[in-house]
């Protein structure tokens, strides 16, 4: 029997023509390997098919074309996929919808694909398309959506697809049935990570990415870096984020040495130098975060995780030390604070952040002791955020020792707790659309003295401050 082909597409990404932001210089050409469709492609190829791995950024990243009037793409042309399309002459495609920076082309790229040949199956997943599916399915070239997480998921239903097994038995998918949109039951989330095989970088123009594309982390010693994840999810409820609701708040682990054998193995075989963890909450076990860092002792690694990393769990700062300490040694050299808002009150009770701001300051304090480089997040513009509780939080950053910081404007973004917020309190701009979520600015009606112009020049000038600062 002919081997079943699989094309799993990351599509093109969206970018403002013009950015007023001085620290965005070189965004658009990050790249890095996507684990999502790496980690799917590494099952597939274990189960006998013939799996492309397509990321139509890498695949021409200085590549820059119009999209609308205030965003272009970047990535591989159209015309140019399609061609990749019909010379790997799959028998399914599978593309990957993260971002809603990515949905246009996700529907461009599926449509294009059923022009060329519309009985190819179509199936998308990832954290967009996952959580706004009905959307997703008001487009007629997407036949099935994977809610959840892929790596058991996609290989059962494509076994179903191929061989013509009921649907309706299936977990955690939308599919369509003689014009009508049905779904099953379910959002999945794999409880035992260490189940899953070893990350196949065979699968991934990993030497492309070195070559021509900067990492994630701005601040990387090489770029010979490979992202890699511990955990996923998070116990926490902040309501700007859809990290959670694609994950789970259920916090679920690789064992420690299932991590540091699967990055010992990248390190031996692929020569890699730096590793960035990409966890939500990669040391809420402390225990399990100092055995990674004593087992990665000795590799020579540049260690970094550039979505931050919380200590402010631990209560005993001798402790918060000794962690230091084991990731410096490790080979961490930055860390990355995910602050939000210096206002205490609002962070917690209406953020929903939990987080003390005395416990933070002094986490960062001590870091800066232990010799690391450090960087923090901040949000400003959210519903209802006075400007007093704006200014906290400006006042609050430039009191910290930090090396450089992140600000931005609150978004609400599709199916976070703050867009059903905006939403039911009809709290979105009259001219709102959702391609409005890309340009850097605020969507967000006000209610008080401070004029939506204002807030976007006080968040331009509190970042350029705070950077000139550091």
């Amino acid at each position: 029997m002919k081997t079943k082909k699989v094309l799993l597409i990351s599509p093109q990404l969206r970018i403002v023509k013009q950015s007023h932001s001085i620290y965005s210089k070189n965004t658009h050409r990050r790249a890095q390997p996507l684990m999502g469709i790496g980690s799917i492609a590494t099952i597939l190829n274990e189960k006998g098919y013939t799996v492309k791995y397509l990321d139509s950024i890498i695949e021409d990243i200085n590549n820059t074309f119009h999209f609308d009037e205030y965003t272009d793409c970047y990535g591989m042309g159209y015309e140019q996929l399609i061609e990749k399309v019909k010379e790997f002459a799959p028998d399914l495609v599978g593309i990957s919808c993260l971002f809603t920076a990515q949905f246009s082309q996700a529907v461009k790229v599926a449509s294009d694909i059923k022009g060329y040949n519309k009985d190819i199956p179509i199936v998308i997943g990832g954290n967009q398309a996952s959580l706004t599916w009905a959307n997703v399915m008001k487009h007629e070239c997407f036949d099935y959506v994977l809610k959840g997480e892929g790596e058991l998921l996609f290989p059962e239903l494509i076994d179903a697809i191929f061989n013509n097994k009921p649907l309706d038995k299936i977990r955690s998918i939308v599919y369509r049935d003689n014009g009508s949109v049905r779904k099953t039951e379910g959002f999945e989330h794999i409880k035992d990570l260490d189940s899953l095989p070893y990350f196949n970088w065979d699968l991934v123009p990993l030497q492309k990415y070195w070559s021509e594309a900067l990492p994630q982390n701005p601040f990387a010693k090489s770029r010979k870096s490979i992202p890699y994840e511990t955990s996923r999810g998070c116990p926490e409820r902040c309501i700007f984020c859809s990290t959670t609701k694609f994950f789970g708040h259920q916090w679920r682990y690789k064992s420690s040495k299932r991590v540091i054998d699967e990055i010992s193995n990248a390190v031996k075989k692929y020569n890699v130098e730096e590793v960035e963890f990409m966890d939500d909450n990669l040391a809420l076990h402390s225990k399990r975060f100092i055995e990674i860092c004593e087992g990665l002792e000795g590799l020579n690694l540049h260690l970094c995780a550039p979505s931050g990393i919380r200590f402010d769990y631990i209560k005993d700062y001798d402790k918060v030390k000794e962690i230091y300490s084991k990731m410096k040694k490790a080979g961490f050299y930055q860390i990355t604070f995910a602050v939000e808002s210096g206002n205490e009150d609002f962070l917690n009770n209406v953020i929903k952040k939990r987080l003390d701001l005395n416990r933070m300051k002094k986490n960062i304090s001590m870091a800066k002791d232990s010799g690391f480089k450090t960087h923090a997040f901040f949000i400003i513009g959210f519903p209802h955020e006075t400007r007093q509780q704006i200014n906290d939080t400006i006042s609050y950053a430039k009191s910290l020792d930090i090396d450089s910081c992140s600000l931005s404007l609150a978004t609400p973004f599709p199916a976070t707790e703050m867009r059903e917020w905006c939403e039911r309190d009809n709290l979105l701009l009259e001219n709102f659309e959702e391609s409005h979520l890309l340009l850097g600015k605020t969507v967000l009606k006000r209610f008080d003295d401070l004029q939506i112009e204002e807030l976007e020049s006080m968040a331009e000038e509190a970042v350029a401050s705070l950077n000139r600062k550091c």
